[in-house]
C-alpha cells in the first residue's frame, strides 16, 4: 500500500470523531444564523411604504426615499454578507459530512476485529500494538502473545480500507 495513502487514511480516521464533533457544532452554528438572518420581506413593507410616502407627496419628501432606498441598500448588503457567511458554513459542513461518510465507508468494509483494532490503535493512540491484547482476549476471545499478529490484522484491514478510500476518491 502506497505511504502517501496509508497515511491520509490514518489521518482521516484520527479526525473522525473530532469532525463528527465540528459538524455537529457547525449544523448549530448554521441553524442558528439562518434564523438570525433578516429577509427581505421582514423589511420591505417599511421601506416601501416610506417611498410611498414621499412619491405621493409628489417630489416633497425625496430626501425620504433617498433614506428608505439607503435603508434597503444597507439592510441588502447585510442580507447578502450573513448569506455568504452561512454558505461558507455550509461548505465546511459538507467537508466534514464527507470525511466522516469516507471513515464510515471504510470502515464498514473491513472485519469486526479489524475495524476495532484499527478504531483503538489509530484514534487512542496506544504506543504498542500488544497493549490492545487484553481487550481482544475479552471482545474477540483472541490471545496474542506479541504484537506482530495485531499489527498484521490492522494491515490487512488498511489495504481494505485503502482500496474503499481510492474508490470514493475516483481513482
Amino acid at each position: 500500500m502506497d505511504k502517501q495513502i496509508k497515511s491520509e487514511i490514518i489521518d482521516l480516521i484520527r479526525r473522525y470523531k473530532q469532525n463528527q464533533g465540528k459538524l455537529y457544532m457547525l449544523v448549530n452554528q448554521i441553524e442558528e444564523e439562518q434564523r438570525r438572518l433578516p429577509t427581505r420581506d421582514d423589511v420591505m413593507p417599511s421601506c416601501t411604504s416610506r417611498i410611498g410616502d414621499g412619491i405621493f407627496a409628489q417630489g416633497k419628501n425625496e430626501s425620504m426615499v433617498e433614506r428608505a432606498v439607503e435603508r434597503l441598500q444597507k439592510i441588502d448588503l447585510k442580507i447578502t454578507k450573513q448569506s455568504s457567511r452561512v454558505a461558507e458554513m455550509l461548505q465546511e459542513a459538507q467537508d466534514y459530512k464527507r470525511d466522516i461518510d469516507t471513515v464510515d465507508a471504510m470502515l464498514s468494509a473491513v472485519t469486526e476485529m479489524q475495524r476495532f483494532i484499527i478504531t483503538q490503535f489509530y484514534q487512542k493512540e496506544v504506543d504498542r500494538w500488544l497493549e490492545l491484547a487484553p481487550d481482544l482476549k475479552k471482545k474477540f476471545g483472541k490471545s496474542y502473545t506479541s504484537g506482530k499478529g495485531i499489527r498484521k490484522v490492522a494491515i490487512k484491514g488498511l489495504e481494505i480500507m485503502a482500496n474503499v478510500y481510492l474508490i470514493r476518491k475516483g481513482v
